[in-house]
């Protein structure tokens, strides 16, 4: 199963044109995280430390921005990358690769510096917490919200806590304990597209 999965809503086009692909988007990541962690999430709880034990994490977001740092490709390589520059997670370069393909731009450079902001840039900028696969969306259409829903309703998914990571959403939480099996990432991802009538690139 690829580590990065890529729709977009399909085309009539018998070869359709991948740099074309809407620079706007939603995403869903998934983190491994393989030591047990207590992690204060800004503001979030008080600020008080949660527990989360190893295992896998998924977290749903979007870019809806058409540039610059809301547009899809840089914000997931934001979180791709951790306060410690020396230190990017290790699927970074394999997003670069996947940006030059998809005509994405290929002179991003290194990590910018990065100031933690969104609930789950708190969780990506541990060590002992690895960003290990994507499913890119682009797809100007708000699927936020849906995309939530739909895999709140998965077996084996809850949220790890209330709230988490959907502070600018009306959704209980978008950072969720999971199933860690790859043949469950890839039953989603094709379910999502077939859900969200999208095709794979």
């Amino acid at each position: 199963m690829k580590t990065i999965c890529l729709l977009s809503q399909p085309t009539d086009d018998t070869a359709p044109d991948v740099t074309k692909l809407s620079r706007r988007g939603s995403y869903i990541l998934t983190i491994q995280v393989s030591e047990p962690l207590a992690v204060r999430f800004g503001g979030f709880n008080g600020g008080a430390a949660i527990p989360i034990e190893p295992g896998s994490l998924i977290y749903i977001g979007s870019a809806l921005a058409k540039s610059g740092g809301g547009s899809l490709p840089w914000r997931l390589l934001r979180h791709a990358s951790r306060t410690d520059l020396d230190n990017p997670h290790l699927i970074r370069m394999e997003l670069l690769r996947c940006f030059a393909t998809i005509g994405w731009g290929s002179s991003f450079g290194p990590p910018r510096p990065k100031t933690l902001h969104w609930h789950v840039d708190y969780l990506l900028d541990h060590p002992q917490a690895q960003l290990s696969h994507l499913l890119i969306i682009a797809d100007p259409r708000r699927l936020e919200d849906a995309l939530v829903t739909h895999l709140a309703a998965q077996d084996g998914v809850k949220p790890l806590a209330p709230g988490l990571g959907a502070s600018d959403s009306n959704q209980t939480a978008h950072l969720l304990r999971s199933p860690a099996s790859v043949d469950w990432w890839s039953v989603i991802c094709q379910q999502i597209a077939a859900e969200f009538s999208l095709a794979f690139q």
